[in-house]
């Protein structure tokens, strides 16, 4: 069956009070709208809270939404706007304004970026689910806990030169897995990112890139 038509029937299954499709929905928009979340307000917990309200309320509206990217976008818009209502009550600075450079008044900008990073990291682990085992694995060593292919071999038993083929296959596959989707410029940033991060940890001195600071969010976060 198409994905176009598995969508039309979790909407209209969403839309009617359905909780399967409702699990559908948060298994899909969960992780990538508490990345979002936690980036604006710089707190895990408050952000996990925020957006399980969101959710909440999500499923209050169930019959008023007749697409995902309408779902997509009140989960967005509502988590934004309960970010900023945080941030104005406590006082605290957007932490992702320090950490892009955003000036007070370029909020929107920041925003926007903290949502590209969110689909960003959501599309590549999509990917990186699709792996076969033991390359899903030398990849994770390497990508996301910055392992070089000598540590990543002992850590597995498996040869240096094998590892370095797994880890060249895994960034072949998910390149294509992203072009067959036909996310282009999420294959030409992940291509970028993949290529630095393992020349950097074979020199053991990896730079902290964004995908790097957050994987924390895609291995620990609950619920999925």
């Amino acid at each position: 069956m198409a994905i176009a038509n598995d969508e039309i029937e979790i909407i209209a299954a969403f839309k009617q009070g359905d909780a399967k499709a409702f699990a559908h929905i948060f298994k899909i928009h969960y992780r990538p709208i508490c990345y979002f979340a936690e980036k604006l307000v710089g707190n895990r917990q408050e952000a996990e809270e925020l957006v399980s309200d969101k959710f909440i309320k999500l499923w209050s509206k169930h019959a008023d939404f007749e697409s995902f990217s309408a779902i997509k976008s009140f989960l967005y818009i509502s988590t934004r706007n309960g970010c900023l209502d945080i941030l104005k009550h406590t006082k605290r600075v957007i932490a992702s304004q320090k950490e892009f450079s955003y000036l007070a008044d370029n909020k929107k900008d920041a925003i926007l970026y903290v949502m590209f990073e969110a689909e960003l990291l959501q599309e590549l682990n999509k990917e990186i689910e699709k792996l076969p085992r033991s390359c899903r694995r030398i990849f994770e060593l390497s990508y996301f806990d910055n392992l070089n292919s000598n540590e990543v071999a002992k850590k597995t038993g498996f040869s240096v030169k094998t590892v370095y083929n797994q880890k060249a296959k895994a960034v072949q596959l998910i390149k294509i897995g992203l072009l067959k989707r036909n996310l282009l410029v999420s294959a030409f940033i992940f291509s970028e990112l993949a290529n630095n991060l393992f020349s950097f940890t074979e020199k053991n001195s990896c730079p902290k890139t964004f995908t790097e600071k957050n994987t924390h969010f895609f291995r620990n976060a609950p619920g999925v």
